[in-house]
């Protein structure tokens, strides 16, 4: 699932990037992804 999810983040930005930059942009994505993942997480725990 976090596979797919670096994937859509990668072809949002529809340019053609090189392994270092992919790289980077991985990584960017997947702080992205963690960042939304722990916000629902609290939203969760705040609304119970």
């Amino acid at each position: 699932m976090k596979q797919r999810k670096r994937r859509d983040c990668l072809n949002s930005s529809n340019v053609r990037i090189d392994k270092g930059q992919r790289d980077a942009i991985n990584r960017v994505c997947t702080k992205i992804a963690e960042t939304r993942l722990i916000a629902s997480v609290q939203k969760l725990i705040l609304s119970h």
